[in-house]
């Protein structure tokens, strides 16, 4: 019978310490690349395409880091359903043109799991 895997609360990420700060740095990244994009689209009509490079990418990243660092081990049950049913709308979010590049949503979405894993 496999065993599960459990994550201690302190090895979670947490608004303060540097994997934060790093993960909301990135997605403030992300975000800013959706207001350089947004630019693109109302001068030349053309940042709304290149958008979902950007897109893609980071919900790689900081979706996989925010699924793989939510902790509850390897074999806990329902842990994608747990994941999809917080994470995947501001996620999907990106990708509806406009509402993606004008609001923060990444940096929110980070927020939001690093304050959730600092109750935790």
């Amino acid at each position: 019978m496999p065993e599960e895997v459990q994550q201690s609360s302190h090895s979670r990420p947490t608004p303060f310490n540097p994997e934060g700060i790093l993960m909301l740095t990135t997605a403030m990244f992300a975000d800013f690349i959706g207001f350089i994009l947004l630019a693109l689209n109302i001068f030349f009509g053309i940042g709304e395409i290149i958008a979902w490079i950007p897109d893609i990418l980071f919900t790689i990243v900081l979706g996989g880091w925010m699924y793989t660092r939510g902790g509850g081990g390897v074999n806990t049950t329902g842990r994608l359903s747990k994941f999809l049913k917080r994470r995947a709308p501001l996620m999907l979010a990106e990708y509806v043109p406009l509402v993606g590049t004008t609001l923060p949503l990444w940096t929110i979405n980070v927020i939001m799991f690093l304050m959730q894993s600092a109750d935790a």
